[in-house]
């Protein structure tokens, strides 16, 4: 009888387990749809990590390699570190070449000492690329992944940060041509009571329900999705983002899926490869 009960117990368990995650992926397509202001324009192409990963010819997130990106495609997508007095540097890596500490751990004067093998300065400052792009490149698009180590898991220093990003777009005119992207809701949140001209985009490493509706219920711009990670994107889930007026960001996009991610009319890709999308835009 025990073993008779134990069985059902397990039974039902299991029964539950499956209601719940049958429900929870249908939760996605019961939120009400909002009026869209995302307009007509679509696909805009970035190149990724300042068109310098994987490249032969330069650098990844450096000026050098986001000029070149800029001349061919509709912008550009760098990462940011943060130092210890608060600087925006450009960096994907946690710790500062040669230095042998985390960025959060080093002062600004500390990184812009940094000289690469040749002498130059080895990393670019967030402003400074700016300030390059209002001169030559006024109407092109820069997204910012903003890197998370753990010491930046502090409300103060996100929130420092996200007014640095609001007085830079406000001061350089980026309203509309600058993004965030970042796995914490609460730092894209302080950006977007800090600036209504920073779009913000949360990193959902592939899992697009999970994405879509914590962006939709924290009245985000979309989200960044991750290709290769987990859920493969098609047509119906964009159409679905864009019935929430919400953007969909494509990252790390491999040449076997350009022609498939490109026809899916996602806002952005991210690309190493510039080749394929130069003639786009020349």
């Amino acid at each position: 009888m025990l073993k008779q009960l134990t069985h059902f117990i397990k039974n039902r368990i299991v029964f539950i387990l499956i209601i719940f995650l049958i429900s929870s992926c249908k939760d996605i397509w019961r939120l009400e749809p909002r009026e869209s202001d995302l307009g007509e324009e679509r696909t805009k192409v970035l190149g990724h990590r300042g068109a310098g990963y994987n490249s032969l010819l330069f650098r990844e997130n450096t000026s050098e390699g986001i000029e070149y990106a800029l001349d061919r495609l509709g912008g550009v997508e760098v990462d940011i570190a943060i130092s210890k007095d608060g600087g925006l540097w450009l960096s994907h890596d946690d710790n500062v070449w040669l230095l042998d500490k985390p960025f959060i751990d080093a002062t600004d004067e500390e990184i812009a000492d940094v000289r690469d093998e040749n002498g130059q300065v080895y990393y670019d400052k967030l402003e400074d690329i700016l300030v390059r792009m209002v001169i030559k490149y006024p109407s092109k698009h820069i997204s910012l992944d903003v890197k998370n180590p753990k010491e930046l898991f502090k409300s103060e220093t996100f929130s420092s940060v996200a007014k640095k990003l609001a007085d830079f777009t406000d001061s350089y005119n980026f309203e509309g041509k600058i993004s965030v992207q970042s796995d914490s809701l609460s730092f894209l949140k302080m950006v977007r009571e800090e600036s209504s001209g920073i779009e913000t985009y949360y990193l959902t490493w592939g899992d697009f329900d999970q994405g879509i509706k914590r962006t939709y219920e924290n009245y985000l711009t979309g989200i960044s999705f991750d290709h290769d990670r987990k859920d493969d994107l098609t047509k119906s889930m964009v159409d679905l983002a864009h019935s929430l007026n919400l953007k969909v960001l494509v990252y790390s996009i491999e040449d076997s899926f350009i022609d498939e991610v490109y026809g899916l009319q996602v806002d952005f890709i991210e690309t190493d490869n510039m080749a394929f999308f130069e003639l786009l835009y020349n």
